[in-house]
């Protein structure tokens, strides 16, 4: 962890990252669900040491039976079979409320407001995505939550 560390700093002496000090009692969501094959073993728990040394305030959930998805309290697909999973547990609303504090209450969703958007502009050659148009919701849907 300290060869991590070591590297993190000289990069921010380089100015090609900002300052670890700005990590210092600043939210981070880290999730990984237990049926999750895309990363390696470890990974995010090393993760979750490398921000506590930095003093940020970690909150990390490991124990929700997900694949590699977006888990929702009750929209998706079955827990660990998809990309949005219903597995009881609203891991968007989990990470905003980590960051902001005490969230509001969710609201319907209204169809009049998918609105879809080309995310080629925003697009690298390091991008690994097939297309590049994707639809978003503008308000959080009362069913995902």
């Amino acid at each position: 962890m300290t060869h991590l560390l070591d590297y993190a700093a000289k990069q921010a002496e380089l100015g090609t990252i900002d300052s670890l000090k700005n990590l210092k009692n600043k939210p981070v969501y880290l999730y990984r669900g237990t049926k999750d094959a895309f990363y390696l073993k470890g990974s995010l728990e090393n993760s979750v040491k490398f921000f506590d040394l930095l003093e940020a305030r970690v909150h990390f959930n490991s124990t929700t039976p997900s694949g590699h998805s977006w888990p929702t309290y009750n929209y998706g697909t079955p827990c660990g079979t998809g990309v949005i999973e219903k597995c009881h547990y609203d891991g968007i609303g989990a990470a905003l409320e980590h960051i902001y504090g005490k969230l509001n209450p969710p609201i319907d969703a209204h169809p009049n407001r998918l609105v879809s958007f080309d995310q080629a502009p925003f697009m690298t050659a390091n991008n690994n995505v097939r297309h590049s148009s994707y639809s978003i919701q503008l308000i959080t849907p009362k069913s995902w939550t």
